[in-house]
């Protein structure tokens, strides 16, 4: 495992087991004896991953003077997470003897490193069909776009790197810089997957080599995006369908997301499952057919064995791609409407869960939210606005908000 692994991948999670990469004079290896840097961890990295950061000047010596020269990294270690407390074990391998680890003199340092060595800001939106960055300089000014395949960690946690690395290239060629090394950039990550521990920690421990990395849901950066990192509720409508609340006190909420196909109410997935139901109906002779079905019929084969061969292979995204199926006969087909309609109620029961009192701006983002819109309930159709900005921007300002509060 290569970087630096301190804290976690979200707030409400934490990990057992953490890597360290410390700079120092020699050679170090474990030993009983344990010198806290429990500043270092809770006041500069929070609970976020970070990658190796140049510990220059961390050791002192019995006289508590800091040592003057620059120090390299030597060897990784393996660190235990205990009552909050981060502890690491070292002997240092030639006569020189360490008495404590200066605390305060280690946080100004790593402070300094971090903001000197992101020159460059990224902003990741990645999910299950393609990653979309953000590129900005280190005032957040932002560059230029650039665009990659799959980064939803289900699809593999290497993948979802590559995928990015790809991406990050194509925003800087965009931007008619030459590519820097990562060292050089700070980034944040809003991706599908991040709510699986196991999966958030092996994308983070796979860190290539960026200076910072902060990994969060990608409905967390639509979040922030929409409402540009401001108190609101965000309901994002795609393949999946998730919603989120950022309340005045910094609280967060999340309703919904469970997956496909237990919920994702209001999805692309979830619209397209309702017009396969339909479909079934109708070729049951428990409805009539009409031109909404024959046009689903179609879509799945053009005949009922094809239909049992369709639904045999059909996963989320396959269920997703007849949702354009539906809106575009919700204004002729009655059934359809109806699929539209209960959509929009689904919009509206999780928009309520997230701010009962209904004073928080509503902002729908996603490819299905211009569509869905329309059949809101009048109340929430008059209230619900466009997003400020999207997923990659909120992941920007995360990254953003990241280093100014450490």
């Amino acid at each position: 495992m290569s970087g630096c692994l301190i804290g976690s991948w979200q707030q409400d999670h934490r990990a057992c087991t953490f890597c360290v990469v410390l700079a120092g004079l020699g050679r170090f290896e474990i030993e009983e004896n344990w010198f806290e840097v429990l500043e270092i961890v809770r006041g500069i990295t929070g609970s976020y991953y970070f990658d190796t950061i140049p510990l220059k000047y961390l050791l002192t010596t019995t006289t508590n003077k800091l040592y003057s020269e620059d120090f390299k990294f030597n060897r990784t270690f393996n660190v235990d997470y205990v009552s909050d407390n981060l502890r690491i074990k070292i002997k240092l391998m030639n006569n020189l003897r360490i008495s404590e680890v200066n605390l305060n003199a280690a946080e100004n340092i790593v402070k300094d490193t971090i903001a000197s060595s992101s020159a460059y800001l990224i902003g990741v939106d990645g999910g299950g069909t393609g990653t979309r960055v953000v590129l900005a300089d280190a005032n957040g000014v932002e560059l230029a776009r650039g665009a990659g395949g799959p980064s939803g960690l289900v699809h593999g946690r290497q993948h979802a790197w590559n995928s990015i690395l790809v991406a990050i290239g194509q925003a800087f060629e965009h931007a008619g810089r030459t590519l820097p090394t990562l060292s050089s950039m700070a980034i944040g990550c809003g991706l599908a997957g991040v709510n699986n521990v196991q999966w958030a920690a092996e994308f983070v421990a796979l860190n290539p080599g960026f200076a910072t990395v902060v990994a969060e849901t990608d409905a967390y950066t639509t979040l922030l995006g929409a409402h540009l990192g401001q108190p609101g509720v965000v309901i994002a409508l795609g393949t999946g369908s998730v919603g989120e609340v950022l309340q005045a006190n910094g609280q967060r909420r999340e309703v919904g997301g469970w997956g496909f196909p237990a919920s994702d109410e209001a999805s692309g997935a979830w619209l397209g499952l309702h017009a396969v139901n339909h479909l079934q109906r109708t070729l049951d002779g428990r409805a009539p057919a009409n031109p909404f079905s024959v046009a689903v019929l179609a879509h799945c084969g053009g005949d009922k064995n094809a239909v049992f061969s369709w639904l045999a292979s059909a996963n989320q995204t396959r269920y997703a791609e007849l949702a354009p199926i539906v809106v575009r006969f919700a204004a002729e087909n009655n059934v359809a409407q109806q699929i539209m309609l209960d959509a929009g109620k689904e919009v509206q029961a999780m928009a309520h869960a997230l701010d009962a009192s209904g004073e928080l701006p509503i902002a729908l983002c996603g490819g299905l939210a211009a569509a869905v819109a329309h059949y809101l309930p009048e109340e929430l159709q008059q209230k619900a606005q466009k997003p400020q900005g999207d997923s990659a921007h909120g992941a920007l300002i995360m990254i953003q908000h990241h280093l100014q509060k450490n």
